[in-house]
C-alpha cells in the first residue's frame, strides 16, 4: 500500500480512482477506510468503515487497524472492537481475526486465547498466520512456534 510506505502522492491518487470507480461499480468501502488510515485521516477513515458497515462488511476487517496508533487510541475504535467480541459471544466469528486485532493491540496473551480457540475449532483461516504481517507481534513468543508445530507447518528457528 502506497500510503503505508510513504508514498502519499500514490496514495492520494489511488483513494481518488476508487472513489470514482464506487460510483460505476462495487469498490469495498473498507478499502477506502483502509487508506484514509494508512494517509492518517482517521475521521475519513472512521466515515468510511461506517459505510462499510452499513454496506454489511464484517468487523473482521478491523484487523488493518490496530497497527496505526491514530486509530487505536480512538474511543470509536473500542466501540467497534466491543461490538465484535460481543458478537463473538452470539455466534460465529472466525477467532483468527479476533486474534490479529489483539496482536496489533499488544494484548498477546489474549491473541493467543483467540488462536488457541481458532485450533481448536479448525477454523479456516488459521494457517495465515504463519505469514500474515498482523501477527508479527507474536512471532517471537514461543507459544507461536508451538502452535504452529502443532497445525504441522514450519517452525521457524532463530538464527545463533
Amino acid at each position: 500500500m502506497y500510503a503505508s510506505a510513504g508514498e502519499r502522492a500514490k496514495a492520494l491518487q489511488t483513494l481518488h480512482r476508487l472513489k470514482e470507480l464506487s460510483k460505476r461499480q462495487y469498490v469495498s468501502p473498507y478499502q477506502i477506510a483502509v487508506i484514509y488510515t494508512a494517509l492518517g485521516d482517521k475521521d475519513r477513515a472512521f466515515e468510511w468503515w461506517d459505510n462499510a458497515q452499513r454496506a454489511g462488511f464484517d468487523p473482521v476487517y478491523l484487523t488493518a487497524w490496530p497497527t496505526n496508533d491514530n486509530i487505536r487510541s480512538d474511543p470509536r475504535f473500542a466501540e467497534i472492537f466491543g461490538c465484535l467480541k460481543e458478537r463473538s459471544k452470539r455466534g460465529y466469528i472466525l477467532w483468527v481475526y479476533i486474534a490479529g486485532i489483539y496482536a496489533g493491540l499488544e494484548e498477546k496473551d489474549q491473541a493467543f486465547a483467540c488462536l488457541e480457540k481458532a485450533y481448536e475449532q479448525r477454523k479456516q483461516g488459521l494457517a495465515v498466520m504463519k505469514r500474515e504481517p498482523m501477527f508479527d507481534p507474536l512471532r517471537p513468543d514461543f507459544r507461536f512456534q508451538d502452535l504452529l508445530g502443532r497445525m504441522n507447518l514450519p517452525v521457524d528457528t532463530p538464527s545463533l
